[in-house]
């Protein structure tokens, strides 16, 4: 339980919320805007997977480092007295609040509006005719 105090102290799990609402967003924005665009198919794939990757890195960052108003500085640096946690709680808050609200409102217009639905829509329909086999198993002839 410590460790977990300690997490909550040095604002590492807040740090992962905000890292989380906000590669939601980048994901959720690329997913409309891939195909508006003509990337390829892959690109969110590839972004989800760089944002993956990068998840543990910004977690030991926040372990490591801690957010003051003269930048980041190493936490063993800041004395438990002088550091600035509380406010950088509150930023975070801030960080994972505009990031779901920005993901939230890119569901809403691609829901309301269909932006990626018209995008993938086939252009032509195509007309084919299934031929089956017949057998003619009729008892009169």
């Amino acid at each position: 339980m410590k460790f977990i105090e300690e997490l909550k102290r040095l604002n590492v799990i807040k740090a992962a919320i905000s890292y989380l609402a906000v590669s939601f967003a980048l994901l959720d924005a690329a997913d409309i805007v891939s195909p508006i665009m003509g990337l390829p198919a892959g690109f969110t794939r590839v972004l989800f997977i760089i944002l993956a990757v990068l998840f543990p890195a910004w977690l030991i960052f926040a372990y490591i480092f801690e957010w003051t108003p003269q930048g980041f500085r190493k936490t063993d640096a800041v004395p438990e007295a002088q550091s600035e946690f509380k406010k950088t709680s509150r930023r975070l808050n801030h960080y994972i609040i505009a990031g779901l609200s920005v993901a939230l409102l890119l569901m809403v217009v691609d829901r309301v509006f269909n932006v990626t639905g018209q995008m993938m829509e086939p252009t032509a329909t195509v007309h084919t005719i299934a031929v089956m086999p017949f057998e003619h198993d009729s008892p009169s002839e």
